[in-house]
């Protein structure tokens, strides 16, 4: 988690708005990491065929995005101008598809885009004591369709150990 603190979420946080930057924001996003692709494959791994191939599924990048919540980020009135502008700065067009291919192999773009879909919500990210919370704002945010709550809480506690609480 400290290699993606350090590596990917710090830069990320570079590039979108000082109001995006907290320590609330590294954890919930260090923690939904975890919880979305915690082996760091990039690519969702549906299933295997009977010769042991891998099936992927639709969503791409270390959060785990489909073209869905690519096309949320880029449309919804509270993000659309912030993805915007994190797609000029990063070299990226800006359109779903430009996006939703570049977020398999551009951690520090997806990294932007799991923050900006963290900020539509309503209400404040959770602190250190709050994991039901994150847990909640995790579902509204992401909508998973295997959702893992037993990992949950270990995810979440240890984002806050590496943020530094």
């Amino acid at each position: 988690m400290k290699n993606i603190l350090e590596n990917v979420i710090e830069p990320a946080l570079r590039v979108l708005p000082p109001m995006m930057t907290s320590d609330r924001a590294r954890a919930q996003l260090l923690a939904v990491q975890a919880q979305e692709d915690p082996e760091q494959v990039r690519r969702q791994i549906a299933g295997y065929r009977k010769d042991g191939t891998i099936i992927h599924g639709p969503a791409k990048g270390l959060w785990q995005f489909e073209r869905t919540g690519v096309q949320g980020v880029l449309r919804h009135p509270r993000t659309r101008d912030h993805a915007k502008g994190v797609c000029w700065k990063l070299g990226n067009a800006g359109t779903v598809a430009s996006v939703y291919h570049q977020l398999e192999h551009d951690d520090v773009l997806a990294a932007c885009f799991a923050r900006l879909n963290l900020w539509w919500l309503r209400g404040t990210l959770p602190g250190p004591g709050a994991a039901e919370e994150g847990w909640r704002q995790y579902l509204e945010a992401w909508n998973p369709g295997r959702p893992h709550p037993e990992t949950w809480p270990g995810n979440f506690r240890r984002a806050w150990e590496v943020v530094g609480w």
